[in-house]
């Protein structure tokens, strides 16, 4: 399972979860998102946002997730 932004390709086969490409969307949706995948996946890969402004609360979120 992959979670990534509208734009971004997965391979043939590979289930996506898709955001919003801009990182604003992206944060909004990442709650629901995650727990989408999580309640599906027992293996789930994020491709985070530009760390940059919002995009770095985004990532620090996605890391705390992954710690669980």
């Amino acid at each position: 399972m992959v979670v990534a932004g509208d734009s971004v390709p997965v391979p043939a086969g590979v289930r996506k979860l898709s955001v919003p490409d801009d990182v604003a969307g992206f944060a909004r949706a990442l709650y629901a998102t995650l727990r989408e995948a999580d309640a599906v996946a027992d293996v789930i890969f994020a491709v985070p946002p530009p760390e940059s402004g919002l995009g770095l609360a985004v990532r620090d979120r996605l890391q705390r997730a992954a710690r669980r």
